[in-house]
C-alpha cells in the first residue's frame, strides 16, 4: 500500500508542475548576424544587407532566393551600395551566390557559411520606421560590444574613438549617430561612470534602450531556452513516474493474483470441510441405524 500511496503522491506533484508550467507564447522570429564581421573590412551597411538577406532563410528554405529590389526595399539601402555590399560579403566568405551567372538585377539564390558566435535581431527592430538604415546598421554592428546584464538595456563603456575602430566608422559619424539616437530617446549617456583600466581616467557610459529598439528578443530567447530545459526536466520526471507506475502496477497485479489464488484455496478448503462434514454426518447416521437394529 505504501508504494501505491508514494506513486500517486509523485504523480500529483508532477501534474501540478505541468499545469503551472505555461510556456509563454511569444514571437521568436529573428535574424542571426555573425560577430566580428568588421574584422573582414565590412561596412555597417554590409551587416544590414546580410541581415536583410538572412531573414528570407527559414527552417524549410535553407538557401533563399532574394532579388535586389527586395533587399533595397526592406533595408532602405541604395541599389549600388547593396550590389557592392553583396560582393564584399561573398569575398569575405559570409555568403555564396548559387546562381551567379544570372546577371546583375536578377533574383539570386544565397547560401550562408556557418558561424559560431552571433547576435540576434528581431524583425520588429529591422522594420522600425523611426530608424534610418544607417542607425539600424550601426546598432547591428555595435550590439555585440554591449554588456547586457539588465534586460532591455545595452551598456557600452567605449569612447567614440574606440567605437569608430570597432565599426569602421569615423568618429564624426559615431558622434552623429549617437546624438541622433539620444534625440529619439534610444540612448542615454552617463558622464564619468567608468574608470579606464589603462589610463585611470573616467569615461562615459552609453546605455542603449534595447527594449525601445524592439530588441527584447535577446532575453526572450534566453527565457525560451530556460523553459526548454525545464520541459526536459519535467519530461525526465514524467518518465520516472511512468517507470514507478509500471512497478506499482506489477506489484498490484501480483497481489491481486495472490488474493485470487488465496481465494481459490479457501474455496477448496471450504468444499473439503463441507465434504468431510457430510461424510461424518453420514457415518453417524449409519452408526445410529446400527444401534437401533440391535
Amino acid at each position: 500500500m505504501y508504494q501505491v500511496y508514494l506513486f500517486y503522491s509523485i504523480l500529483f506533484c508532477i501534474f501540478a508542475v505541468i499545469n503551472n508550467y505555461n510556456m509563454e507564447k511569444v514571437n521568436l522570429q529573428h535574424v542571426q548576424v555573425p560577430n566580428d564581421m568588421v574584422d573582414h573590412n565590412l561596412t555597417i551597411y554590409d551587416q544590414l544587407i546580410y541581415a536583410t538577406i538572412k531573414r528570407f532563410q527559414t527552417g524549410v528554405i535553407k538557401n533563399p532566393k532574394v532579388s535586389l529590389k527586395q533587399i533595397c526595399d526592406i533595408s532602405k539601402v541604395r541599389k549600388g551600395d547593396v550590389i557592392a555590399g553583396i560582393k564584399r560579403l561573398v569575398s569575405a566568405g559570409y555568403i555564396k551566390i548559387l546562381n551567379a551567372n544570372q546577371g546583375r538585377g536578377k533574383t539570386n539564390q544565397y547560401a550562408f557559411d556557418p558561424y559560431k558566435k552571433f547576435e540576434v535581431f528581431d524583425y520588429k527592430f529591422l522594420d522600425k520606421e523611426d530608424l534610418t538604415a544607417k542607425e539600424k546598421a550601426y546598432m547591428i554592428a555595435l550590439q555585440q560590444k554591449m554588456f547586457k546584464d539588465i534586460p532591455g538595456k545595452g551598456k557600452v563603456s567605449m569612447t567614440n574613438e574606440e567605437i569608430s575602430k570597432e565599426t569602421n566608422l569615423s568618429m564624426y559619424e559615431v558622434s552623429k549617430l549617437n546624438r541622433s539616437l539620444m534625440e529619439k530617446n534610444y540612448l542615454t549617456i552617463l558622464s564619468n561612470q567608468i574608470v579606464d583600466k589603462k589610463t585611470g581616467l573616467k569615461k562615459d557610459l552609453k546605455v542603449y534602450d534595447l527594449e525601445g529598439l524592439e530588441q527584447m528578443i535577446i532575453w526572450k530567447l534566453k527565457d525560451h531556452e530556460a523553459q526548454l530545459e525545464l520541459q526536459k526536466e519535467i519530461n525526465a520526471q514524467q518518465k520516472e513516474v511512468n517507470l514507478q507506475q509500471e512497478e506499482v502496477n506489477q506489484e498490484i497485479f501480483k497481489r491481486l493474483a495472490a488474493l485470487e489464488s488465496s481465494g481459490k484455496l479457501n474455496e477448496k478448503l471450504l468444499r473439503d470441510n463441507q465434504e468431510k462434514d457430510r461424510e461424518i454426518r453420514e457415518l453417524k447416521e449409519k452408526l445410529n441405524n446400527q444401534q437401533y437394529k440391535f
